[in-house]
């Protein structure tokens, strides 16, 4: 092989030793000053690192850079010689001529580290031969081009069409790499014009992940859905193919400024991320307990719920703290079938109930009862202390098509009404809640506003229970009572005349400006007849102390 010198033209070697520059930090290397400044039309002079082996052999290598650098450069020998000489830092290749020492040469000799800047010396080690250097590490997802040897390089660029820069035979692995990160990022590729299978599998390295393997640590490469709308809907659906976790807990905390008792603290996790927080939202809160799951539950395949009652075995013995946690799961049940009930694409769901504890059958029927409100669901697991028919009755409901009502969504919407009416009664009527129901009938209907405070009471009897209200799933005869109470509060809606009541709203308004008017003298004696008229179907029903109002 002919030594590079030879063959080298001066605008390459500029490239190369600006690169070396760089690449040392040494500006003021007189041999990088003289081959620059060679390059603007002398005849090169190429530094050591650069020339052919031969030019090392029985020669005195000295560098010019300052002294203090010379740690940064030096090293000690580690090479391994197939001759199994023993092997001198000085003399290594003097002393073997086989290739392994030959490469050596450029690695270890002390003296020609200094020669030789650290980016040259790690990433170009096969300027010589074709052994690649030894701090070289693979990239994930990239071809690595220092882990390939010059003649692969060479390989490359002749497949892509590049321009050999030099076709006679020579291979100089610092401008194959720079020709070929060039190329790179200036290529396109056209992915969609690989065939469907191809692009499948591509799909399925990026977007899929092993359950197994790091269950707490799952991720995968979303970024291609975000390329064009073709390789969105070709993918997503590989990507909600992916098995979703959701985890709910409930740990027993000791509290220690408050005498050592113990409290329950409950979480859910979706995907590994926490979804109920404190202070933001709960089940507990009715109006609100379906919000809290992300919507691309809705497009996922496969599902799996675990669930423990607490970390500590002994806690589940504590009558408090075992109630409450079969409460807690029974609402998070709840909350997420109802949540899935109207749109679902699941295939596949898995329930994990082995740290749940052993439970009566009729505890474990109540709490499990929500999973069979699902439907269109072609495989359901459960796995744990459960006997055999009930998770056959559960598989069998999932695997239905028969239609379910939504029970919690349409208890959300009827008592979210409810509440406004009884606001709004209570704004707009001056008797509300100091006369029984029904002894003021009005064209409003407000006689009907006592009874839908009735049915709510009823069904938010739990108060002080943050999950007693999710009792009412707990068997079909519950559930169908609850649905009852709801037809009784939208009959009862239904009688209240809104239009009327937001007329009186707006009456009442006017009369409250008005009478701030009147006391401020700057009052209408129509406006006063017209505050007068408007509490006249009340005068005979409230006495003195009432009207002070």
């Amino acid at each position: 092989m002919a030594p590079p010198s030879q063959i080298i033209s001066p605008a390459d070697a500029s490239i190369i030793l600006k690169h070396a520059a760089s690449s040392c930090g040494h500006d003021e290397c007189p041999d990088l000053i003289h081959t620059t400044n060679a390059a603007e039309g002398q005849e090169p002079v190429l530094p050591l690192y650069l020339r052919s082996p031969e030019h090392f052999f029985n020669r005195d290598l000295d560098c010019a850079c300052p002294e203090s650098d010379y740690e940064n450069h030096t090293g000690g020998c580690e090479c391994e010689c197939e001759c199994e000489e023993e092997c001198d830092d000085d003399y290594c290749v003097d002393e073997c001529g086989c290739e392994p020492c030959l490469a050596e040469k450029s690695a270890c000799s002390p003296r020609l580290r200094l020669e030789r800047p650290e980016g040259i010396r790690d990433i170009f080690e096969s300027v010589y031969t074709n052994r690649i250097g030894p701090y070289r590490i693979a990239k994930d997802h990239q071809l690595d081009y220092q882990l390939c040897t010059a003649r692969e390089l060479k390989g490359f660029v002749d497949a892509r069409g590049l321009q050999d820069l030099y076709p006679a035979g020579t291979t100089l692995k610092p401008l194959y790499i720079r020709a070929l990160q060039d190329a790179d990022r200036k290529a396109t590729f056209r992915f969609l014009d690989l065939p469907a299978e191809m692009r499948n599998l591509v799909y399925a390295e990026l977007l899929t992940f092993d359950v197994e393997t790091c269950p707490h640590r799952r991720m995968c490469y979303a970024q291609i859905l975000r390329t064009c709308k073709a390789a969105y809907v070709e993918a997503k659906e590989i990507l909600y193919d992916n098995v979703v976790d959701v985890r709910f807990s409930a740990q027993v905390k000791p509290i220690e400024h408050a005498g050592g008792n113990d409290r329950l603290e409950t979480g859910a996790l979706v995907h590994n991320t926490l979804v109920t927080q404190r202070g933001k939202t709960d089940f507990g809160r009715l109006l609100n307990c379906t919000a809290i799951y992300p919507d691309f539950l809705k497009r996922i395949t496969q599902l799996k719920l675990s669930r423990s009652l607490t970390d500590d075995p002994s806690a589940n013995r504590l009558p408090e703290f075992a109630h409450r946690g079969l409460a807690y799961l029974h609402s998070c049940l709840v909350t997420l079938t109802s949540f899935l009930m109207d749109q679902h694409c699941l295939h596949s769901v898995q329930v994990d109930i082995t740290k749940l504890g052993r439970l009566e059958d009729e505890e474990l029927i109540a709490t499990l009862r929500p999973l069979r409100r699902l439907r269109n669901v072609s495989s359901m697991r459960i796995t744990g202390d459960c006997r055999e028919e009930l998770k056959a009755r559960i598989a069998n409901d999932v695997n239905g098509t028969a239609s379910v009502p939504n029970t919690l969504k349409q208890m959300q919407l009827v008592i979210s009404h409810g509440q406004a009416a009884v606001r709004l009664g209570g704004l707009t009527n001056p008797l509300f809640g100091h006369r029984p129901c029904g002894s003021y009938p009005s064209e409003c209907g407000y006689e009907m506003v006592d009874l839908v405070q009735q049915h709510l009471d009823a069904i938010l009897c739990g108060a002080d229970d943050r999950y007693a209200h999710f009792g009412l799933f707990e068997s079909a005869r519950k559930e169908k009572i609850l649905q009852i109470r709801l037809a009784k509060i939208q009959d009862a809606l239904s009688d209240l005349h809104m239009d009327m009541v937001r007329k009186n709203l707006e009456l009442l308004e006017k009369a409250k400006a008005t009478k701030d008017e009147y006391f401020d003298g700057r009052v209408d004696p129509d406006e006063t007849k017209l505050l007068a008229g408007y509490y006249t179907d009340y005068e005979t029903d409230y006495d003195s102390e009432d009207s002070e109002w």
